[in-house]
């Protein structure tokens, strides 16, 4: 147990090499295949794994591991179609955790998806140099073109990433436009209100200005008339009074 230990802490890539070594011959082409297939998607989801980590517990830059936790290995079978619901999973976990450290290397998957004895894996050879050399080409290929579409992926989230940036910051900005508009539009009705308010006060200002103005010319015209009539009184009093007096001599002479 204590080989196969340090065996689960070699890449997913010498792991799988490891486990062909030891089944080559009773591996068909198919099931190789998929292995291949199996040990991208274990390189996927290792990467994702370490993507998902707070940037404080996680290595600075990204290098391969050797295992998934149990909530990365639930993903993987789930990525197979192995469907399982949280009781079977930690049931069927139970069986694949060989080295029961709560995670799973993909040897400990490989031998649990086969239904390959461990002790069987460990007691056999691992081949001869052609072998293992024909398994290692393999796996270099798949190595490659699963690094050039992972490149291919990382470029296209990255343009993806730029697009959104810059249509966030096309709306931003017509978001921006459209607020200012929308204040120098209100502004604008602000003002036009206001001056038709002042306008209008002025207008009734002006008219009360022109109706005082009319009620102190009438007033004034009604004073001078006033004036002229007491002067007229007055010199029809005036003369009254000389009448009276002239009268009241003519009288006194004829006595």
């Amino acid at each position: 147990m204590r080989e196969f230990g340090v065996i689960t802490l070699k890449s997913y890539k010498d792991q799988a090499s490891f486990y062909l070594n030891a089944f080559w011959e009773e591996t068909d082409d198919s099931t190789k295949e998929l292995i291949w297939s199996q040990w991208k998607k274990f390189l996927d989801l290792d990467r994702q794994q370490w993507n998902a980590l707070p940037k404080d517990k996680r290595p600075e830059t990204y290098a391969v591991g050797s295992s998934l936790d149990e909530f990365w290995s639930h993903k993987l079978l789930e990525s197979i179609g192995k469907t399982l619901t949280a009781i079977e999973f930690r049931n069927e976990f139970k069986k694949i955790d060989a080295n029961t450290d709560k995670r799973m290397s993909m040897l400990e998957f490989l031998l649990w998806e086969y239904k390959a004895s461990l002790k069987e894996l460990m007691s056999r050879p691992q081949g001869t140099d052609e072998e293992v050399k024909r398994a290692q080409e393999l796996l270099d290929q798949v190595a490659t073109a699963f690094a050039a579409a992972q490149d291919a992926l990382d470029q296209a989230k990255a343009t993806a990433a730029e697009a959104e940036k810059k249509k966030s910051a096309a709306i931003e900005s017509d978001t921006a436009a459209k607020h200012a508009a929308d204040v120098a539009k209100a502004a604008e009705d602000a003002a036009k209100k206001a001056a038709a308010a002042a306008a209008a006060d002025a207008a009734d200002a002006k008219q009360k200005a022109e109706a005082a103005a009319a009620d102190a010319a009438d007033a004034k015209q009604k004073a001078e008339a006033a004036t002229a009539a007491a002067a007229d009184a007055k010199s029809k009093a005036d003369a009254a009074t000389a009448a009276a007096a002239d009268a009241k001599s003519k009288a006194d002479a004829a006595t």
